[in-house]
């Protein structure tokens, strides 16, 4: 053992004299520590004039001129003093605490989307149901003499279409009841006409006859959200999957079989009338848009830098927040960027999201929820995680812990003392 001697008595003393470990100091001490690192000798000696030295080499400055706090965990030496705060291996000095990273923006958007049903052409008029015609984007139909007009899909290249599935630029989902149908409908009035749209289940005929299975929604049902505006009579027609009824019997047909579709027009004003329809999700037709990988509501987001150094996870404490995205009315996937953090100890970034103050009907989450990490190298993430699996995966965030570092939002006074670990917490005393 270091620093013992027998005497000549055979008695265990401390060794006699005096050894000098290091030298070179520039001003006086006033807190020394010695810990093993990795089964390396690290004494530390804190200075009168702020230093701070690592077996005499100087580890900070403008440290505090009579106190120094220091403590081991998961083989750093912790040193704050004064304003100055790091943690030390042996070899590396890095800061005590995680700079957060920089406020989150939204790149682009991406959107989910079935096969389009196109309004253009490949649909016939079954016959004495008055007459059509198609455009990029939408179709116009003239009533008869008894005030009514139907047109249906007819050949469409590629059918039956997969509904069930939903495809974007960058990512891709599988359906939601939530998923939306929106058209516009022009020259529409709710007091005296009716619009019914049916996705067709079964190969259509070129009579234009009605097939057996379908799945159907009109606007005599009170479902959907309806945007209307009586002077003009202009009609935004949003329809959820799950406002649609299936009519038929054939169990084997379903989401993943459409067709194309039949869409009828009835007025009780004066014939002939024509009525618009426009679909809005893209110019090739109709379609829904949506899907498990979009998630539907107005939320905040933040993010969060890790390191995992492998014994354990340091956090620092949430970037600037990213306010109020949209997402429930547009049906949007945002796409985030930032700055690559500056804090070379963060190995990760942690990406999180909550229901923002300005509301929305479709948010659950009602606090800060992880939806993603990626590497720190990584600086976009694509937000395809839907609430109910931020929920399970249930990583929040603790706002009640800063950080220790010497910023705005961490620990800005003297930190006097440090304990640790106890109960596998470490206690700072300022």
């Amino acid at each position: 053992m270091d620093n013992l001697e027998l005497t000549k008595n055979g008695a265990l003393t401390l060794a006699g004299g005096t050894a000098v470990v290091h030298s070179g100091y520039t001003a006086p001490a006033h807190t020394l520590y010695s810990r093993y690192i990795n089964g390396v000798r690290c004494d530390y000696t804190a200075c009168a004039n702020g230093y701070v030295y690592r077996n005499g080499a100087i580890i900070d400055l403008f440290g505090d001129p009579t106190n120094a706090a220091f403590s081991t965990a998961f083989n750093f030496t912790l040193v704050a003093s004064g304003t100055q705060r790091v943690k030390d291996n042996g070899t590396i000095v890095v800061g005590l605490g995680i700079v957060p990273p920089t406020a989150p923006s939204v790149d682009e958007y991406d959107r989910d989307l079935t096969s389009a049903l196109p309004l253009a052409s490949y649909w016939v008029v079954p016959s004495g149901m008055g007459t059509a015609a198609g455009f990029t984007g939408y179709i116009t139909l003239t009533t008869n003499a008894s005030g009514v007009a139907v047109v249906q899909s007819y050949s469409i290249p590629g059918v039956p279409f997969d509904f069930t599935k939903l495809t974007g630029s960058f990512t891709n989902g599988t359906q939601q009841d939530t998923d939306m149908m929106s058209v516009l409908l022009q020259n529409f009035y709710l007091a005296t006409d009716g619009f019914q749209i049916d996705l067709l289940l079964n190969s259509p005929d070129a009579s234009g006859d009605q097939v057996s299975d379908y799945y159907t929604y009109n606007t005599g049902s009170g479902l959907g959200n309806v945007s209307y505006n009586t002077a003009s009579g202009t009609l935004l027609l949003q329809i959820q999957r799950s406002d649609f009824t299936r009519v038929g019997v054939n169990t084997s047909l379903g989401w993943n079989t459409i067709y194309g579709y039949r869409i009828s027009f009835a007025t009780s004003r004066v014939t002939p009338q024509t009525l618009t329809v426009i679909g809005q999700q893209t110019s090739a037709g109709v379609c829904f848009m949506g899907g498990n990988a979009t998630p539907l509501g107005i939320y905040d987001y933040a993010l969060m830098g890790i390191n995992n150094t492998g014994s354990y996870v340091g956090k620092s404490i949430l970037s600037p927040i990213l306010t109020s995205i949209d997402t429930q009315d547009t049906y949007f996937i945002p796409q985030l960027t930032w700055v690559q953090p500056a804090d070379q100890q963060i190995t990760d970034v942690w990406i999180f999201r909550r229901n923002a103050a300005s509301g929305g009907s479709n948010g659950t989450l009602g606090q800060w929820y992880q939806v993603g990490s990626v590497p720190v190298t990584t600086t976009t993430f694509w937000d395809t995680t839907v609430d109910q699996t931020a929920l399970t995966t249930d990583i929040t965030v603790n706002l009640n812990l800063i950080s220790a570092a010497h910023v705005t939002g961490g620990v800005m006074d003297k930190i006097f003392d440090i304990l640790g670990p106890i109960n596998g917490r470490w206690y700072y005393y300022n």
